[in-house]
């Protein structure tokens, strides 16, 4: 079922190709509202971005505590590897209306 599947996934390559501009054009916009509620963000390379906490909030481990009460799940550092700050996280890009509500509980938990 999975070599069925990839067939006919390679021969839908522009379904794939404005998927991925998609996803580009929502990290993008997403990396920048991020900045704006004062998080560092990466630029993003694929379909998460990584962020980090200013210094005085803390650790990712706690603010993702806070976000899960929130409503929203966020990865932290936590095995993924020991290059990253305990500050850092990841947000997964979604579609639009779920990326708002991720900004609408991010900016409730920074203010």
């Amino acid at each position: 079922v999975g070599q069925i599947a990839a067939f006919h996934a390679i021969r839908a390559s522009d379904y794939y190709a404005a998927r991925w501009h998609e996803t580009v054009a929502a990290a993008s916009t997403l990396a920048q509202d991020l900045r704006a509620l004062g998080l560092r963000v990466w630029p993003p390379a694929a379909n998460f971005v990584l962020c980090e906490l200013p210094p005085e909030r803390g650790d990712a481990e706690r603010f993702a505590g806070a976000a899960a009460r929130a409503g929203l799940y966020i990865r932290t550092p936590a095995g993924m590897g020991s290059t990253l700050r305990p500050g850092m996280f990841r947000l997964a890009v979604l579609d639009p209306a779920t990326n708002a509500r991720m900004l609408r509980i991010l900016r409730g938990l920074l203010s």
